[in-house]
């Protein structure tokens, strides 16, 4: 493939004022790494990749988690007993400081909940 159609092809894509150099390299290019794609490679051993399965047993063990938890809610709310829970003794109250900083991340995640 020629330079030419190399940069055709690149702008025909989105990557607009690309020049291939005499080298080969482009010029004025910027790569970024598809992270999510390199996450499934390696997730699904795609590519040539090992197989290593992260994010499938961490969703299964947040899965099972959230299960027992909400068997655990739903006894609270019939009863309105916290032993439900299982809660240690020694917990204390949570201090302004500790609930000020969770604000700036409740204001960011909070538009795309619903």
């Amino acid at each position: 493939m020629n330079r030419h159609m190399i940069e055709y092809d690149l702008s025909s894509r989105g990557a607009h004022g690309v020049k291939i150099g005499k080298t080969g390299n482009g010029i004025g290019v910027v790569a970024h790494e598809d992270l999510g794609y390199n996450v499934l490679r390696r997730e699904f051993g795609l590519d040539g990749e090992d197989q290593v399965a992260h994010w499938r047993p961490a969703f299964k063990a947040t899965k099972a988690y959230a299960k027992k938890s909400m068997a655990k809610v739903i006894k609270y709310v019939k009863t309105g007993n916290e032993s439900a829970f299982n809660l240690p003794s020694n917990v204390d109250k949570i201090n302004q400081g500790v609930v000020d900083k969770g604000k700036g991340f409740s204001k960011e995640i909070a538009p795309f909940v619903k």
